[in-house]
């Protein structure tokens, strides 16, 4: 027991002889786990909010792309990518056990204009069962085209809400002169 009571005191005269230096480990150790925290909560934040953003569109659907999801790439690395034919979103929906649908996009961009005022618009191009893949977002006035008009090759807009605004502001601005 005397030599436990030994070992202790020669632990605090280290200590008190080297206070700067135990100062400094502490404050190091402190800084680095709490870093180590902050940096796994804030990962796990982002899984769950990744999963929450998927959970969405649903786990058994998959959309087809050239480019990437996110607006965050260099456009020069992807730019010259093959298009994709509907051939291989065929391949998809025929060989894959766990997707039970699939859709491609294309996104083009367009000068459009009403009078004397233009912008340019994003249109995309995408398949019938698109808008059936699209959970949580709805079509407010109309409806989703149709599977035989995507085979008769019709003429069909939808419009999203910031440009049907964007015509309605006009409407009503013509309307009143």
């Amino acid at each position: 027991m005397n030599k436990l009571f030994k070992n202790i005191s020669i632990g605090f005269e280290s200590i008190k002889s080297n206070f700067t230096r135990v100062f400094l480990t502490s404050i190091g150790l402190t800084i680095g786990i709490f870093t180590v925290s902050i940096v796994t909560a804030a990962v796990s934040s982002i899984d769950k909010e990744f999963a929450k953003s998927i959970q969405s569109i649903g786990n058994d659907k998959k959309y087809v792309g050239r480019m990437p999801w996110s607006f965050e790439f260099d456009w020069w690395n992807y730019r010259n990518r093959p298009e994709i034919k509907e051939e291989q979103l065929e391949y998809i929906n025929q060989y894959s056990e766990f997707i039970t649908q699939s859709s491609m996009k294309q996104n083009y961009w367009t000068r459009a204009s009403y009078e004397n005022k233009a912008s340019w618009l994003q249109m995309n191009g995408v398949y019938p069962n698109y808008g059936e893949m699209l959970t949580g977002t709805k079509v407010v006035n109309g409806r989703f085209f149709s599977e035989n008009e995507w085979k008769l090759q019709r003429r069909v807009i939808i419009v999203g809400g910031s440009v049907r605004e964007g015509f309605l502001k006009v409407k009503i601005l013509l309307e009143k002169k």
